[in-house]
């Protein structure tokens, strides 16, 4: 059975970790402020101060000890990852998977993120949410509908419903099989209209060619 934790309340303590890609050191205080003015606490995980070569934010077992702290920690309620990027597969095999199900904490992320999500999912019965990240999409566009999207979301209550809501003005698009037939054939219709000028041009260069060789025939 799946099982999602209980969102945290104001106030209560939030680790931050990049468990794949680094970002900028001036950066973490910049996303130590976004989760203070959702109302938490953060908890800042090493991993937002290691970097190798660009790509990795630490050394696999640093981002590691982050994850096994921040699930071990009674008092933090949640984990936020700050960035995707590369690497979290490498951390797979190294993961206390029984510590995790037996400190189940709500967990989000996603991108590179997403190999978390799942082994999670499949080997500790966690529901984790596959949602916006500090670094990546809260530190320079994070609206307000995005964020009561957000919210309503990690606290969402057992049998309540979801509520599909786009920005006002925003026309919400849903692809289904009548529409995604509708958009197959005018992709079709294309091709062919492309191949059709192609061949008239082509058509259009040998008239060219036959009134050039008729010319230097006359002379």
């Amino acid at each position: 059975m799946i099982k999602f934790p209980q969102a945290p309340k104001y106030g209560d303590k939030v680790f931050l970790i990049c468990t794949s890609s680094p970002i900028l050191p001036e950066e973490i205080e910049e996303c130590k402020q976004i989760v203070e003015n959702l109302g938490f606490y953060p908890v800042v995980g090493k991993s937002l101060s290691q970097n190798i070569g660009g790509y990795m934010a630490g050394s696999a077992d640093i981002r590691i000890n982050d994850l096994h702290e921040a699930f071990s920690n009674p008092e933090i309620k949640a984990i936020f990852c700050v960035k995707g990027g590369f690497s979290s597969s490498q951390l797979l095999d190294k993961i206390d998977y029984e510590l995790i199900k037996k400190n189940p904490k709500l967990f989000v992320g996603y991108s590179d993120v997403t190999n978390l999500n799942i082994a999670f999912n499949q080997k500790c019965g966690l529901g984790t949410y596959h949602g916006p990240m500090i670094r990546s999409n809260m530190l320079y566009d994070f609206n307000e509908f995005t964020k009561k999207s957000f919210l309503f979301s990690i606290n969402k209550k057992n049998g309540e419903k979801w509520k599909l809501e786009n920005p006002n003005s925003k026309k919400l698009n849903l692809l289904n099989k009548n529409n995604f037939i509708e958009i197959e054939i005018k992709r079709e219709k294309e091709v062919i209209e492309k191949e059709r000028i192609a061949k008239e041009k082509e058509k259009e260069k040998e008239r060219e060619n036959k009134k050039k060789e008729k010319k230097i025939k006359n002379k």
